[in-house]
């Protein structure tokens, strides 16, 4: 805060005062006394809301970059269609998972960038026609081949970001998620069936002495 106060000084002066970097500036007169602290508050003042707006502005930054590297280095394939179902944005993640850059994705329809198995599985056909109220989303598990005939498992998530109409779209590559649960249940029911057919009796205890198994031999 920078306030000066020439003696004898006329609008000239006062205005090569501003350029050279004052922040206010009073001519010494009479009232010097009575006007003097009252520009010196109102300039405080004006640093006080300048400091605020920094600070917002910086905090503003530091969100928006971390929520870019969120999006960027999340293994999840995102993207923003607008109400007319046309994509505003994708993250790399989408891109590396269908083979489609974001500047060949932007203004087209979803429908034409994802596979037709995976749009009709999931129930994608009418994206831009999903309720805006629905502020919940929904979630789906879906299934779909890629060009080796490999099947892959998504788990989709929607959910509207607006009133305006555009809504997020999330695709997780869950097929080694489902590939591993399938491969515990199938050894669970092997070892289960293993301990239900031998000929001796399998009892496991605990700690307590107390029997938590019993196989029916």
């Amino acid at each position: 805060v920078v306030v000066v106060v020439p003696e004898d000084a006329d609008e000239a002066d006062c205005l090569e005062t501003f350029r050279g970097g004052a922040a206010d500036c009073i001519r010494f007169g009479l009232d010097y006394s009575e006007v003097l602290p009252l520009v010196a508050l109102e300039q405080v003042r004006r640093w006080r809301q300048l400091r605020e707006r920094t600070m917002t502005r910086d905090k503003l930054d530091w969100l928006e970059r971390l929520n870019e590297a969120i999006v960027s280095e999340l293994p999840v394939s995102l993207a923003v269609s607008d109400c007319d179902g046309r994509v505003v944005d994708v993250n790399p993640e989408f891109s590396r998972s269908f083979g489609v850059s974001g500047r060949q994705a932007l203004g087209r329809s979803l429908v034409e960038l994802l596979p037709e198995d995976l749009v009709k599985s999931g129930g994608l056909e009418k994206i831009s026609g999903f309720n805006p109220s629905e502020r919940d989303g929904f979630s789906r598990i879906v299934r779909s081949c890629d060009a080796d005939e490999n099947t892959r498992v998504f788990d989709i998530r929607i959910r509207p970001l607006d009133e305006r109409g555009h809504i997020l779209l999330a695709l997780s590559d869950i097929t080694r998620t489902e590939s591993l649960s399938r491969r515990l249940g199938e050894v669970e029911r092997y070892n289960e069936n293993i301990v239900q057919s031998i000929n001796s009796a399998l009892l496991v205890v605990g700690l307590d002495g107390c029997v938590t198994f019993a196989n029916s031999t």
